[in-house]
């Protein structure tokens, strides 16, 4: 419930804004009023400027333009750019991302805790007592609910959540929202950025503030043939798998063939081990060697080196997403042109890698921001960059690690349509989503994580 605005002075007052930094405007002629006690939703899609707004609120930005009054003592959680940097520091001081016996790095627990985490707050998110797990080896969902529970427990008078939905299961969705309600009181503002698709949203809310998203014109690429079902050749076979992570067993007994032409959904609760099997499967995990797993007819090893895997595979998931850090001050055009690296012979800046390169970024609508900085863009627009990228060429694999987490319905329209096409060709897919309606209607197959079984 909103307190009547006559009573108390903004809490947020904005007249005509321009937001940026020394590097120039994000966005432009904000006017916006937010008072005490108020609970609003900020929506928008690619290039609105949503990032940009929650950066200026937690003081990340300043005014360029226009007049603005803030309360002092924001507090922030669950940005994307937030849990990055924290991964990336982490791996930076213990190294082995992904391999067993390596350091685990700083517990969740302790870092949580040491950041003035309240334990009510863990508990409330059914996150693990006393947890053990280093915060590098935390799935997006489970790292996610740390952030909240923290941003939950630094609180005072405002809290600004960025894109709190990306990367929770079905199961905790639901659950983040009732721990909200009990967090809100009459005297705490709530400010929460979502993406169009997510509402609507079981919270009463004074208000949505809209941006406007950048133009969305028809794709390009218009193969719109029926997947033909015939010839099929196992692109995964895996027996009596079985996948740890260090003493502790999270799947036993897998038992799955994939083969040509077929699309594969893999679904299961956050930490259930699905970024762990994927990451066995592209080659960034040992238990590669450990488990009979053949890709392409071969087993991991002189048969199958990684050079050999990773022109066949491309990935698209928040980890490559990691890998284009703010240590990465290049054009969004050469993120798209280091596609070719390890796939064709071309050499990248040839003239017919930067054809291709073009064609495919007017698929994916990214031509107006061809020479833009890629550490400037939203993670929305990496992500769909990225996405773009891992579909320069023909993959034999096309892994899509919950690629709905970053990317807006139109951009992920564009990405299953074009992996619709490669499918018609031969590639197999699998595809990572906790949303039944980001499911598409090609998927022809399914890999359910239950308990330590996939079935």
């Amino acid at each position: 419930m909103s307190i009547h605005p006559s009573i108390h002075e903004p809490i947020i007052a904005l007249k005509n804004v321009t937001i940026g930094n020394f590097l120039g405007p994000r966005i432009k002629n904000l006017t916006w009023v937010v008072y005490p006690g108020e609970s609003w939703v900020v929506c928008g899609g690619n290039a609105s400027g949503k990032t940009s707004l929650a950066q200026f609120l937690i003081g990340q930005l300043s005014i360029i333009d226009g007049s603005a009054s803030l309360l002092q003592g924001f507090n922030s959680s669950t940005s994307w750019e937030t849990i990055v940097s924290l991964r990336i520091r982490e791996r930076q001081f213990f190294t082995g991302d992904d391999l067993e016996g390596e350091a685990q790095g700083t517990t969740a627990m302790t870092w949580y805790l040491e950041q003035g985490g309240n334990v009510e707050w863990w508990e409330e998110f059914h996150l693990p007592p006393n947890s053990t797990v280093g915060l590098k080896n935390l799935s997006t969902g489970e790292i996610k609910k740390v952030f909240l529970a923290l941003g939950l427990s630094q609180a005072q008078k405002l809290l600004v959540l960025d894109c709190p939905l990306d990367g929770l299961d079905a199961a905790s969705r639901p659950l983040f929202f009732q721990i909200l309600t009990k967090w809100k009181t009459p005297e705490k503002t709530l400010i929460l950025f979502l993406r169009p698709d997510q509402f609507p949203v079981p919270l009463s809310t004074t208000g949505v503030f809209w941006l406007p998203s950048r133009p969305t014109p028809k794709s390009n690429c218009n193969d719109n043939s029926t997947v033909n079902k015939t010839t099929l050749v196992p692109i995964v076979e895996w027996k009596n798998g079985l996948i740890r992570y260090q003493d502790r067993i999270l799947a036993e007994n897998i038992n799955f063939t994939i083969s040509q032409r077929e699309a594969w959904r893999l679904s299961g609760p956050n930490g259930c081990g699905k970024s762990t099997l994927l990451s066995i499967l592209v080659g960034e995990n040992s238990q590669a060697f450990t488990n009979d797993l053949k890709l392409f007819g071969k087993r991991r090893g002189p048969d199958l080196p990684l050079d050999e895997l990773r022109k066949r595979i491309r990935w698209v998931s928040h980890k490559i997403l990691e890998t284009f850090d703010q240590r990465f001050w290049g054009k969004a055009s050469e993120v798209l042109l280091s596609g070719w690296t390890n796939v064709e012979a071309t050499d990248p800046n040839s003239t017919t890698a930067t054809e291709k390169a073009v064609e495919i970024a007017r698929n994916f609508n990214l031509i107006p921001f061809w020479d833009y900085p890629f550490h400037r863009l939203s993670p929305s627009l990496q992500m769909t960059i990225l996405a773009a990228r891992a579909c320069l060429t023909r993959p034999e694999l096309l892994i899509l690690d919950e690629p709905d987490q970053f990317m807006d319905p139109y951009s992920l329209s564009l990405l299953y349509e074009q992996a619709k096409n490669f499918i018609s060709q031969g590639t197999a897919v699998i595809l990572v989503t906790h949303q039944e309606k980001n499911v598409p209607s090609w998927i022809t197959h399914q890999l359910a994580w239950q308990n330590k079984t996939i079935v």
